[in-house]
């Protein structure tokens, strides 16, 4: 009776099993599936997303560069400078965003430029990567207050000091929001006798990439204003601030100050500080650095690379290529003293005579020749090869290329 009520059992119980057991495992198994399919399908569609993301990152316009030249007469040796810096920006513009080159000029200058840039090389309509615009502006309608404001500002000093070490044109720049458009923020301003040497699309990333802390000027250690970033909206409020800064106003009670306030040993103190003896537009910025240090950005040392340090010899013994073993980005000849020729014709490390210690530096500051050399026409052929649009240059629309030549005020 037993085995006969178990084989009962057996036979009545797992038939209701099975049937119980089937549709939940199909069940569990086309769970899965879904599930699986929706992962996937989960995953593709991030893959696409972080696809666009970066096609769109890319895609996403930079910032214009805008670079900033100040101009005084058309003497040979500074048109010659000038060329050679003008030709080196051109063959390093950054190959993501516009350029624009900005030109505050006497009338002199302006005539000049205009002649050479615009009418003779032509370099307006040229078919480049990116969009190219030429830009002059005459500053003589202004030159007498931006006189009159340098002079009151330096009011303290001796009367004797000159006011204008090299020109006025040096303190062109610090007035640059009153011509340049009200557009412009930030502008890489360049001494004619400096040479671009390597791209300038990492640097120009770092400096829009830094908009937010604020800085009036970003320039690098040795704190040379032959070539910085200027936050050129922040330009009146920066004459506000260092009128009353100590180093400009020397006052009595100073940190600086002489006790028993002997203004000449004052003087000497604000210059040690000032690292600087004469009066310029250097001043200006480093008293802004030492006063308000959280207002100056630091540019990194490759774009820092001075000849007036005695061709970096002095911090090592080293030539320039061990110093900045990571390469250079420019190369700047801090003027021709009382020469008006070009450093490509006066200066030593670029003109060594056959005996001269200063031929060791012929593969460093001598590369600048290349640039100095190279011939227009195989410049302009240089920069349109990157450009994608060469071939179909005559018949690319106008207004998208936008290459212009604006003359300003």
């Amino acid at each position: 009776y037993k085995p006969f009520v178990a084989k009962s059992c057996s036979m009545t119980v797992l038939p209701t099993l099975r049937s119980a057991l089937l549709p939940m495992l199909i069940f569990g198994v086309l769970f899965l599936y879904l599930g699986f399919l929706a992962a996937v399908s989960l995953h593709m569609a991030g893959v696409r997303a972080r696809a666009m993301y970066l096609q769109d990152s890319y895609r996403q316009p930079v910032k214009p560069m805008h670079v900033l030249f100040g101009a005084e007469g058309n003497h040979s040796g500074f048109m010659s400078e000038l060329e050679t810096a003008v030709k080196s920006v051109l063959l390093n513009a950054p190959l993501d965003t516009s350029l624009d080159l900005h030109f505050m000029v006497d009338t002199v200058a302006q005539n000049a430029i205009e002649e050479r840039f615009l009418h003779q090389l032509n370099i307006a309509s040229w078919s480049t990567r990116q969009p190219l615009r030429l830009h002059t502006y005459n500053v003589e309608p202004f030159l007498p207050r931006w006189i009159d404001q340098i002079k009151q500002t330096y009011r303290h000093y001796p009367p004797e000091m000159e006011r204008f070490r090299h020109t006025a044109g040096a303190y062109f720049r610090l007035f640059a929001n009153e011509l340049l458009p009200s557009h412009v923020q930030h502008v890489l301003y360049m001494d004619s006798d400096v040479v671009i040497m390597a791209g300038l699309d990492r640097l120009w990333s770092q400096v829009t990439s830094q908009v937010d802390k604020g800085y009036y000027f970003q320039w690098g250690q040795e704190k040379c204003s032959g070539f910085n970033v200027i936050d050129i909206q922040k330009l009146p409020d920066f004459w506000k601030r260092i009128q009353k800064y100590d180093l400009l106003t020397l006052r009595p009670g100073s940190d600086f100050a002489d006790p028993k306030g002997n203004f000449t040993k004052t003087l000497r103190n604000a210059q040690k500080i000032l690292h600087q003896r004469g009066l310029g537009d250097q001043i200006l910025i480093r008293s802004m650095q030492v006063t308000e240090p959280h207002l100056i950005g630091s540019l990194p040392a490759s774009w820092d690379v001075s000849a007036e340090n005695g061709a970096w010899t002095k911090r090592n013994g080293t030539g320039l290529d061990q110093d900045r073993p990571d390469g250079v980005g420019m190369l700047h000849f801090n003027g021709g003293g009382s020469s008006q020729d070009s450093y490509a014709r006066a200066h030593p490390y670029v003109n060594p005579d056959e005996h001269d210690q200063n031929l060791k530096f012929d593969s460093t500051w001598g590369l600048v020749r290349y640039y100095n050399n190279l011939p227009w026409n195989w410049a302009k052929f240089i920069v349109e090869s990157r450009s994608s649009d060469v071939e179909s240059s005559s018949t690319a629309d106008p207004h998208q290329q936008q290459r212009l030549f604006l003359r300003g005020s």
